[in-house]
């Protein structure tokens, strides 16, 4: 994993190869953002869901309810 300031990931960004490893942001030596490759023909809504801490709680509380109870209402998701 590499690591790179704020103020220099122009220049990373231009050379970013889709096989490379991911890329820590720093802020004065503290991580601020990550950057990964993505898969090819990547759906991006399914992608930003997968990475919604909301939508992830919604799926897990239907998921348990589901389990529980045996079913979901729309109304309660």
């Amino acid at each position: 994993m590499n690591k790179v300031e704020i103020n220099q990931i122009s220049s990373v960004l231009e050379k970013y190869n889709t096989k490379e490893k991911p890329v820590i942001i720093t802020r004065n030596g503290q991580p601020v953002a990550a950057m990964f490759p993505l898969e090819e023909n990547i759906d991006l809504e399914t992608f930003s869901l997968s990475i919604d801490q909301k939508f992830i709680e919604i799926i897990e509380q239907s998921r348990k309810s589901q389990q529980e109870e045996g079913r979901i209402f729309l109304d309660e998701i």
